[in-house]
């Protein structure tokens, strides 16, 4: 049955790719995409592979904690339905008789270190609950959802900047979808890829509003802005800058470096500001806190690519919104090139490593190749969204293989930014032959 099922639904999804308005781009046929999704497949029985020939423990494995614990949510349903769908949507479902009865058979609907604003794991738990209504329990078809859902994110995002993808075709696809982190990452049951759909919606709301105002965008952004708050909320905090900067440009469209500058300033400003009052949500202790979370997982689990073990003092008075500043440099260094050689421990870390290398590469040639152009506004844009993301997961997450995933939601973006630094018609001449073969 599992093998009909994964054949079933993967003969659905390439029809529906070949069908569906959003996989369709200017000079790119739909196949590009078909083809993705049946790599994004075999790099989904990669991932599980690795995850079960690799590392053994597999309450330890990342890729099978939400899919495990599902089954317990999921049962409920045939057992006591109220109890289900009160644990779905979150609503009267603490006490003794939950804990007992689901959550003490559960490896991570509580973190073993619970100080988030909002407990994420929950999400992946109640989608995956979702789709075993439709997988026969089977884990490789919650993947291949999984690998489908983040290709609709992806797109998305594609369509978001459609001019830039348009200019590229195939190669746009490629270096979009087949980088190795974001091919691995975003191909198993892991947060990467729900996070990709509501950070596609997202954008592509965004971009359609601001050229004409729709109600239904509108929505689009709420809605997405939600969920992405329940699933990695520090993705909102690493955008408001850029959504302070696009606001301010639908009054003043001149200057684009001044108007993301102003966002940058305003919330470093809030940032130090709010830092210094005394309330449960302060943001420089909620950067510290996730900090020494991590390093605490990393010793907990014994993780190899540490590369900064130390533990912020949170009642020390040193411990301040200026200091994590003063870190921003360092911070942005290490999501950028982690792992470095010495943080290298097995085959992934250093599949990552030459890819760092490759977008080194890849970006210094966007530079020197760099001739006018077409939308400033976009460069400076994706630069403080890159910029600020990267510090930010540079000051809560002290292990390389964690940065290797966390960055992911990042690097079709930097792909489209050099992209985009090199769109004018010149210097697509220069790689012409590229486009040419693809």
């Amino acid at each position: 049955m599992d093998y009909f099922l994964i054949i079933l639904y993967t003969v659905i999804l390439l029809f529906i790719i070949g069908k569906w308005r959003l996989f369709k781009f200017d000079g790119i046929n739909p196949r590009w995409f078909q083809a993705v999704l049946l790599i994004k497949i075999g790099a989904g029985v990669g991932l599980y592979l690795i995850y079960t020939k690799y590392y053994t423990v597999r309450a330890d494995a990342d890729i099978f904690k939400y899919f495990d614990d599902s089954t317990v949510l999921y049962n409920s349903f045939w057992e006591s339905p109220g109890d289900f769908f009160k644990m779905l949507f979150g609503i009267d479902c603490e006490g003794e008789h939950f804990r007992t009865a689901y959550y003490d058979n559960m490896f991570t609907w509580f973190k073993s270190f619970d100080s988030d604003i909002f407990n994420n794991n929950r999400t992946m738990i109640r989608v995956n609950a979702i789709m075993r209504f439709f997988s026969n329990g089977s884990y490789h078809v919650h993947a291949l959802f999984m690998s489908f859902i983040s290709m609709i994110g992806i797109t998305l995002i594609m369509k978001a900047f459609r001019k830039t993808i348009s200019k590229f075709k195939g190669l746009s696809v490629l270096l979009i979808f087949l980088l190795p982190s974001t091919l691995m990452w975003t191909s198993g049951i892991l947060k990467g890829a729900l996070l990709f759909l509501w950070l596609g919606v997202l954008i592509y709301s965004f971009s359609r509003i601001k050229d004409r105002f729709h109600w239904k965008y509108l929505l689009l952004i709420l809605v997405s802005i939600f969920f992405i708050y329940t699933t990695k909320y520090y993705i909102l905090i690493a955008g408001a800058p850029v959504a302070i900067g696009a606001l301010i440009g639908l009054f003043y469209k001149k200057l684009s470096l001044i108007r993301y500058g102003v966002g940058v300033g305003i919330c470093i400003s809030a940032f130090i500001i709010t830092s210094s009052a005394s309330f449960d949500y302060n943001p420089t202790g909620l950067i510290m806190s996730k900090h020494n979370n991590t390093v605490q997982e990393s010793l907990k689990v014994k993780a190899k690519s540490g590369f900064d073990m130390g533990i912020y003092d949170l009642e020390d008075p040193n411990s301040s919104a200026w200091m994590l500043l003063k870190r921003s440099p360092n911070a942005f260094y290490h999501t950028f090139f982690e792992p470095t050689p010495g943080n290298i421990t097995n085959p992934m870390a250093l599949l990552t490593f030459f890819e760092n290398i490759f977008l080194l590469l890849f970006l210094i040639c966007c530079v020197i190749f760099i001739k006018k152009p077409t939308d400033w506004a976009m460069i400076v844009g994706l630069l403080v969204f890159i910029i600020t993301f990267y510090v930010i997961l540079g000051w809560t997450t002290s292990n390389a293989g964690a940065i290797a995933r966390y960055k992911v939601p990042a690097l079709p973006l930097l792909i489209i930014l050099g992209l985009e630094m090199i769109g004018n018609q010149k210097s697509i001449a220069k790689i012409k032959f590229l486009n040419k073969h693809l």
